[in-house]
């Protein structure tokens, strides 16, 4: 299901944004194209922002539950809707990269843009690899350790705490969809 939700996604995306982009809007060579492009870019955004969102609601959910009942459960209901939303926000995600980054290169005098290629590389790095996973694991210990020390003497299913613990976590980091849809919003004005 990993492989399916992210790496399939993923490769759809990166094959059918050039697509959408080049083909379907005309590219951003020209001002009304890029203009265009933005709007796309935006759109596709929210629809990342939206899954991420029903994604949010999902495990969110799924944690109150693993606290609640100090157990743990399945639902392949949830799964899969969880699975489908996940496609949508890899999809999108990659297939408006390459557009973001073509105009963001387009935007530098040519002597500039090998120099402006590396930034642009260097802060997805920096800010995506690093924070990435760095701010829901905060937020996932936060959560684990509070609801220990709230309760500390109930005798907790650790399987519970952790699972809480992702789902938390992983809500932090599906929500944060909203920051790219923030953005391309205001790149589209």
């Amino acid at each position: 299901l990993f492989i399916f939700s992210t790496g399939v996604s993923g490769l759809v995306g990166v094959v059918v944004g050039p697509q959408i982009f080049d083909r379907h809007l005309g590219g951003f060579a020209l001002p009304a194209g890029k203009a265009m492009c933005l709007l796309w870019c935006k759109r596709m955004a929210f629809v990342a922002a939206v899954c991420g969102t029903a994604c949010t609601g999902l495990l969110l959910g799924k944690a109150e539950h693993l606290l609640y009942s100090n157990a743990v459960s399945d639902s392949y209901g949830q799964l899969a809707v969880l699975v489908l939303c996940i496609f949508g926000i890899f999809f999108c995600i990659n297939a408006i990269t390459g557009a973001l980054y073509g105009i963001n290169i387009e935007a530098i005098h040519e002597e500039a843009r090998s120099f402006a290629a590396g930034l642009t590389v260097s802060f997805q790095n920096v800010i995506g690899y690093a924070f990435g996973p760095l701010l829901p694991s905060a937020f996932s210990q936060l959560v684990g350790n509070s609801v220990q020390a709230w309760w500390p003497t109930w005798p907790w299913d650790q399987r519970a705490v952790d699972g809480a613990k992702f789902a938390a976590g992983m809500s932090w980091a599906l929500f944060a969809t909203w920051l790219l849809f923030f953005f391309a919003r205001m790149a589209a004005v």
